[in-house]
């Protein structure tokens, strides 16, 4: 129920009349206070002086607003009648390449334009080589018309070599200022001329066959060139990801980074060859493939790309399928790794100039002839010696060839020192008729293990190498007194873990074990009815540099019999080392050296080694 006597509409027309007068006074509030300081009280006609001075300060603003939009919008109207335009030769800007721009203008105002400058400004990396106007060459940017009369017209010729992307914009700016009027006016005129790069003075041609053969070895070239005059910083040639895998294969001229090619330089005017290689997909019906790449080169820190190359082949099927047979599974050094090789002619035409090969990477692989094969040391493979030259259309055929495994490797020739691999594949190379070049096929990589080798070294010593004594008992020996010595057993070269590890020998009559024992790992040696033995649990690489000594010292004893007089006994016999090679799963096995009692690097026991009578 509403209140008695309230009116709403009222009530909402107060409000708004509250508000408005509240606004108004931040206006209102100053007037106010100016008049009661300034005017009340001080002046006959208060009101009426206070009223006229408000009209002449509002009098006052108004000609300064209309001074400045004058000022304004007549030097505005005086540039609008100021043409500016510009040509440029040639009409196709080349980055990198020199182009000389004519910039001209033309007074069409009814003003004289005095004190006339011209501020010209460059893009960036903009090369100026010449600046001509009226014939005289100059080198600041700003240049001094000095007056530019009613209808007249200039130009100015600016030579240069632009740097840009190609299809990017290359903009020069022009600011014409002067003076004009009976009052002075300074007035200004700006402009802006905008190009675009069609083209680089970096080429790059692409060198490489329009046809090529599924599964495919290929090489090519990219011959570049810098036509301009000034020298290139870094080039980048960026490959886009396709179904070549082409790599560098001119390590001098270029480097790989981040997937990119990188040329350091390329001097004006010079070229240079970046080989390169990689291998074609495999395909088994005709089909067009695409390779391109990016280019650009780089001025301080900012990079300028230079346009795309795309290359379009044609691939066909292999008409030799080629198929390997590894005869050997994991690699054994001292060995040979046996290949055999099948072969078929699928097309329609004759293959010539046949040749087969195999191709290896590790360092057990021995660079010489094995069965069935030649290693060829310019190409870095072994040619199989017995294939034929020439293949007749479905013809067909196989091959068997052997390489020779190193029996170990030194250190400095590597710098992986554990679980060795061999990497091989067979390849083959043709002619064909329908393919302008030689075309080479090869079968996917294998990679084999390589078991440990081994080296177990047994000696015997009755003194150390700085001369102390460490056996007992006369030299040479005696029928009927003990003499003793030490036999040592190292194992060494090892290039993966090995497991149950067992070192046996036999001690051949009168030898006899000893009473002392030393050992740098696992358990000391057992002797059991004239037999010695070593067992080793797990054994890790001994191959690397620094690797610690794996061995054993014990004593062996011997009591001469009458029998024996002038004979050199021997210690120990049939010394046999067996383990198993964790990497590959295979047995490794080694063997000692027979220990006698001659003992020719022992400089205490050397030449007493025949028994002697008491």
């Amino acid at each position: 129920m509403p209140l008695l006597g309230y009116n709403p509409s009222m009530h909402i027309r107060r409000k708004t009349l509250d508000v408005a007068s509240h606004s108004g006074r931040w206006i209102v509030a100053p007037l106010t206070r100016h008049y009661r300081n300034r005017y009340h009280e001080r002046h006959i006609y208060p009101k009426a002086i206070f009223t006229l001075d408000l009209l002449l300060v509002g009098v006052l603003f108004g000609l300064a607003i209309a001074l400045v939009t004058f000022f304004f919008f007549n030097r505005n109207a005086v540039a609008k009648h100021i043409d500016f335009s510009s040509n440029i030769a040639p009409l196709e800007i080349s980055s990198g390449s020199p182009s000389t721009l004519v910039i001209s203008w033309q007074n069409r105002s009814d003003e004289d334009l005095r004190d006339a400058k011209l501020i010209l400004t460059y893009p960036d990396h903009f090369l100026l080589q010449d600046l001509v106007y009226f014939n005289e060459h100059l080198e600041n940017r700003e240049l001094s018309l000095g007056t530019i009369q009613k209808d007249g017209m200039g130009s100015v010729k600016i030579r240069g070599v632009m740097f840009g992307d190609i299809e990017g914009t290359q903009t020069f700016s022009s600011k014409l200022t002067f003076r004009y009027g009976d009052h002075n006016r300074v007035g200004t005129k700006e402009t802006q001329h905008v190009f675009k790069p069609t083209s680089s003075a970096l080429t790059i041609d692409a060198s490489i066959p329009e046809t090529l053969i599924s599964e495919q070895r290929v090489r090519g070239t990219l011959h570049l060139t810098n036509h301009g005059p000034v020298d290139f910083g870094r080039i980048t040639i960026t490959p886009t990801d396709s179904v070549f895998d082409f790599s560098i294969a001119s390590p001098r001229v270029a480097r790989t980074q981040g997937g990119a090619w990188i040329v350091n330089g390329l001097s004006s005017g010079t070229s240079v060859d970046l080989e390169f290689q990689g291998r074609t997909p495999k395909e088994e019906v005709e089909t067009e493939a695409e390779w391109s790449f990016s280019a650009s080169f780089m001025f301080d820190e900012t990079t300028y790309l230079q346009g795309k190359t795309t290359k379009t082949f044609h691939l066909i099927p292999s008409p030799l399928s080629l198929e390997s047979l590894i005869d050997t599974p994991v690699l054994t050094p001292g060995d040979n790794l046996s290949i055999s090789g099948t072969f078929r002619n699928r097309s329609d035409e004759p293959l010539t100039h046949l040749s087969f090969f195999v191709e290896g990477v590790s360092p057990f692989l021995a660079p010489r002839d094995g069965e069935g094969s030649f290693y060829d040391v310019k190409r870095n493979r072994w040619q199989v010696v017995k294939a034929p030259t020439t293949l007749a259309p479905g013809e067909e055929g196989s091959f068997r060839l052997s390489i020779p495994i190193r029996s170990s490797i030194s250190k400095s020739s590597v710098s992986q020192y554990e679980t060795f691999s061999a990497s091989i594949n067979l390849g083959a190379e043709f002619d064909v008729s329908t393919v302008d070049a030689s075309a080479s096929i090869r079968t996917n990589p294998v990679t084999l293990p390589i078991s440990s080798p081994i080296t177990l070294s047994s000696f015997g010593r009755y003194s150390t190498v700085s001369g102390d004594q460490i056996g007992r008992g006369p030299l040479p020996p005696v029928v009927g007194e003990e003499t003793k010595y030490w036999v040592f057993w190292n194992i060494t070269g090892t290039t993966n873990p090995l497991k149950n590890v067992e070192i046996t020998a036999n001690l051949p009559v009168p030898a006899h074990a000893g009473d002392k024992r030393s050992v740098s790992i696992g358990d000391v040696a057992q002797f059991d009815d004239g037999h010695v033995s070593w067992i080793i649990d797990e054994l890790t690489p001994t191959f690397a540099p620094g690797s610690k000594t794996v061995g054993i010292a014990f004593e062996i004893a011997i009591t001469p019999r009458q029998e024996d007089i002038g004979k050199i006994l021997t210690l120990l016999d049939n010394i046999h080392l067996t383990a198993t090679d964790a990497f590959t799963g295979a047995i490794v096995q080694a063997y000692g050296a027979r220990v006698t009692t001659s003992l020719p690097n022992d400089a205490m026991a050397r030449t007493l080694d025949h028994v002697e009578a008491l």
